[in-house]
């Protein structure tokens, strides 16, 4: 697998994983806040009520309650990525990495849907860098735990000498 030795060309992978953490607390709360005005003040159909809204505008909602639900999941697992760059921690990096498969399927799920059904070039970019971004995030994530880890063998290996 590919690593990175720096984040950013100028931060060690420790300083990258916690930034990014809390870059992506930031910007999960953000979106779920988003979704979540648009449930609760939809701009849809302006003057009309809940019940004479249309199915199209129903399913968006459905839409709108489950990136809201991923974000809000996407944020409590940028915490794991933020705590296991403070404390070093083979375990909470493993945890970030595998428990952002669901929430970034359904976020690809999504960019693949909307460019199915006809997004513009401009709406699929703002889509699909994100998308870059997090990957590269999860790429220092990786990085910055193989390094633990090598560094953690090291220290065992080196801990027990024996002398003939």
């Amino acid at each position: 697998m590919v690593t990175v030795t720096f984040c950013c060309y100028f931060f060690s992978l420790r300083a990258g994983c916690i930034m990014s953490g809390l870059w992506l607390i930031t910007y999960y709360c953000v979106l779920a806040y988003m979704m979540y005005s648009e449930i609760v003040d939809p701009r849809y159909e302006e003057g009309k009520s809940w019940d004479t809204w249309d199915e199209d505008v129903t399913a968006d909602l459905q839409g709108f309650w489950v990136l809201g639900i991923a974000y809000l999941v996407m944020d409590f697992v940028s915490i794991f990525l933020l705590f296991g760059g403070i404390m070093k921690s083979i375990t909470l990096l493993s945890m970030f990495l595998v428990l952002q498969i669901v929430p970034m399927s359904v976020k690809a799920f999504f960019m693949l849907w909307a460019i199915v059904s006809g997004l513009e070039l401009e709406s699929a970019l703002t889509y699909l860098l994100p998308m870059i971004f997090l990957l590269y995030i999860d790429l220092v994530a990786y990085s910055y735990l193989q390094a633990v880890r090598f560094k953690k063998k090291i220290l065992f290996s080196s801990a027990i000498s024996i002398e003939y």
